[in-house]
């Protein structure tokens, strides 16, 4: 694992931020489960999940959960606040991500019904 260090920036000053992929903060896309684009928004990774989950139950329009795709095409739930943490840090320290991350609002409890429609979807 030869990962830059917290110090060292990857790939040198070519960035305007410095050590671009220590951002602050990300840009979250909103979607909801029908693709559609709600919302970009930009979070800082010091944000708590309680607090961050106001906003995007605004963007939704009723009370959801968020759900991200961990790049390897399975879908993974955001439930506490360790889930958030591992996900902004993925999405912060990630170079090719460009601090920028899809995310998708589902209704809150409609976790294991999203799944069984995902699985339906591939095994038809």
């Amino acid at each position: 694992n030869n990962k830059p260090g917290v110090g060292e920036a990857a790939g040198g000053t070519h960035s305007s931020h410095g050590a671009a992929h220590l951002s602050n903060s990300v840009k979250l896309c909103c979607f909801n489960e029908s693709d559609e684009e709600l919302q970009e928004i930009d979070v800082d990774v010091s944000e708590r999940l309680e607090d961050m989950m106001v906003h995007f139950n605004e963007v939704l329009g009723q009370p959801c959960m968020l759900v991200y795709d961990n790049g390897m095409g399975v879908d993974l739930p955001i439930h506490t606040e360790d889930d958030w943490r591992m996900f902004l840090r993925m999405v912060s320290t990630t170079p090719d991500l460009e601090n920028t991350y899809d995310v998708l609002l589902l209704p809150q409890g409609y976790w294991e019904e999203y799944q069984r429609k995902v699985a339906e979807a591939e095994n038809p």
